[in-house]
């Protein structure tokens, strides 16, 4: 849940107007309203983004390419702001480069700036790009032209692992080639087994291969499981072969039930077969629940048989609530019963500690953001919402509610704020939202109480 949370975080925070004051890649300003959104983050004492941004000005080609794909957002670590953003995103150095997905709201963040080849990959800018002051050419592997200069030493046309020339355009090593290369113990020029090299390019003595060396316990020429030597050649228990071997309780030669020795191997006296053993409270003759013999042969309360058993509190002979006796056999006014008594500084239901209310309903002070603790069963319908959103959740104490809504460069469009909202469930409505335009927003809730402040962040959709 914490994970969820953090990432939508990450979007709401960001800020319309990240650009730095002085002018820092001023080149790639615009103002359009795009689907994909390009962060950088820098700092001006970084000697690195001095030379990303002087490539940058001095390639207008891949200004104009950027800037028509992407929303584009100058990010200053040194900044409060940008310290804040930088936090979120985790940037651990500079320069480095956010690209945001509103569509499949995919991050992917790159470290360092490398070239413009590099970066235009990375964005899946197109390789021969035509723009408006003349076509773009850039490097990206797989193409099938080779560019040393962009760090490729192979370019094979494609992006697959094995075929000599890898994913990120890097030699690998091929068995079969008849060279030595990589982790290769051999490479004899074929990928036939039974010559003394392996079609995996490795010595040829390998469990499967029928001949027993000192690392085997056995080896039976296969690495089937199942018939005495494993598929790492080790050695197995085979039920029914009259050898008493790994866990084996017994063996009689045969895997067949009702003659002491299961089909497993087992002695064939188990919980529910009637017959009470050392080992079992009960055995009523089946692993039901709830009959006062659990499925693993343990005496079960039964609530409402008048026998005080187990974790009940009473046992009034009946399962009728309002006799102080309750239908599940708890005494009826209770800490953890859900109802504030005289005696009770709070009750939420249960008696779990670090909730903000004790297992003795008594208050607990956090200093953790953890919203459940505050209000729980948030849900906002419908899916996606037109003209009215309706937000339902259910507070475990009277608190102040506010809810914000951001568009997803994290700009606030809407609130609303709510005082002294009672203990329990509750469903607020939204009827002023129809101005908002179709597509994805944030709803951030804030809730308020004698513990401290407390929200949760969740995605809503405008139809």
């Amino acid at each position: 849940m914490k994970k969820n949370i953090g990432i939508l975080l990450i979007i709401f925070i960001t800020s319309l107007n990240l650009h730095a004051s002085r002018g820092f890649l001023n080149c790639l300003k615009n103002d359009v309203d795009l689907k994909k959104s390009v962060l950088i983050f820098y700092s001006p004492d970084c000697p690195y983004c001095t030379k990303m941004e002087k490539e940058i000005v001095q390639n207008e080609k891949f200004q104009e390419l950027i800037k028509s794909k992407y929303n584009i957002q100058i990010v200053n670590i040194k900044t409060d702001a940008g310290k804040k953003i930088a936090a979120l995103y985790k940037i651990q150095a500079v320069p480095t480069i956010v690209n945001y997905d509103q569509t499949s709201l995919v991050i992917k963040k790159r470290k360092g700036f490398g070239s413009i080849n590099k970066l235009s990959s990375f964005l899946n800018l197109n390789r021969h790009a035509k723009t408006n002051i003349g076509n773009f050419s850039l490097s990206v592997c797989g193409d099938g032209v080779l560019d040393a200069g962009a760090g490729e030493s192979c370019d094979d046309g494609n992006t697959t692992n094995g075929d000599g020339c890898s994913s990120t355009c890097e030699l690998e090593s091929v068995c079969g080639n008849g060279i030595l290369e990589g982790n290769e113990v051999c490479d004899d020029g074929n990928t036939t087994d039974g010559d003394n090299c392996s079609s995996t390019c490795d010595a040829e003595n390998f469990c499967g291969d029928g001949v027993l060396n000192t690392s085997e316990a056995c080896d039976d020429g296969n690495t089937t499981n199942g018939d005495g030597c494993s598929s790492t050649c080790e050695l197995e228990s085979v039920c029914g072969n009259g050898i008493l071997e790994g866990n084996e309780v017994c063996d009689d030669g045969n895997t067949i039930d009702g003659d002491n020795c299961s089909s497993t191997c087992d002695a064939e006296n188990f919980c529910g077969d009637g017959v009470l053993n050392t080992s079992e409270a009960c055995d009523d003759g089946n692993t039901t629940n709830g009959d006062g013999c659990s499925s693993t042969c343990e005496l079960e309360s039964v609530c409402g048989n008048g026998i005080l058993e187990g974790n009940e509190v009473c046992d009034d002979g009946n399962t009728t609530d309002g006799d102080n006796c309750s239908s599940t056999c708890d005494a009826e006014n209770f800490c953890g019963d859900g109802v504030l008594n005289t005696s009770e500084a709070c009750d939420d239901g249960n008696t779990t500690n670090g909730d903000g209310c004790s297992s003795t309903c008594e208050l607990e002070s956090l200093a953790i953001n953890e919203y459940d603790i505050a209000f729980t069963e948030l849900k906002s319908y419908p899916i996606p919402f037109t003209n009215q959103l309706t937000v339902s959740l259910y507070l475990l104490h009277n608190s102040d509610v506010e809810l914000l809504v951001y568009d997803i460069t994290g700009k606030q469009v809407h609130a609303k704020t709510i005082d002294n909202v009672s203990f329990g469930k509750n469903e607020i409505v939204f009827e002023d939202i129809q101005f908002l335009q179709s597509g994805n927003y944030l709803l951030k809730i804030n809730v308020t109480n004698q513990l401290g402040t407390y929200f949760k962040v969740s995605n809503i959709l405008k139809k």
